[in-house]
């Protein structure tokens, strides 16, 4: 790509990470908030049920560069990029989609 180009990316994923993580998180954070206020009970998971619960997730990120490598575009690349990225912006990720399944893919964090 053209140097142009290719710098506005980059200033378009500087702008854009932080503010999309945490619009995200915040959705999710109104999302807990509005089933708690319609009498939805939650309770945190112990950290072995939460490995547990990561493992079972399918690696659909993993998936998805795998077949972009094949078809000779970047796939892992802009999955790793990402992720350093999120953790660049100060994001705290409690799963790893950059990882290879199968997991264990909660940071020891």
């Amino acid at each position: 790509m053209p140097e142009i180009v290719r710098a506005a990316i980059a200033e378009t994923a500087a702008a854009f990470t932080r503010p999309a993580a945490e619009a995200y998180c915040q959705a999710g954070a109104d999302a807990l908030a509005m089933f708690k206020a319609q009498g939805v009970r939650t309770t945190k998971l112990l950290k072995t049920r939460r490995f547990q619960w990561a493992d079972s997730l399918p690696p659909i990120a993993r998936q998805w560069a795998e077949a972009n490598d094949a078809a000779e575009r970047p796939g892992t690349a802009a999955v790793d990029r990402y992720m350093d990225r999120l953790r660049a912006a100060g994001v705290q990720l409690s799963w790893n989609w950059s990882r290879v399944a199968p997991p264990s893919a909660l940071d020891e964090d």
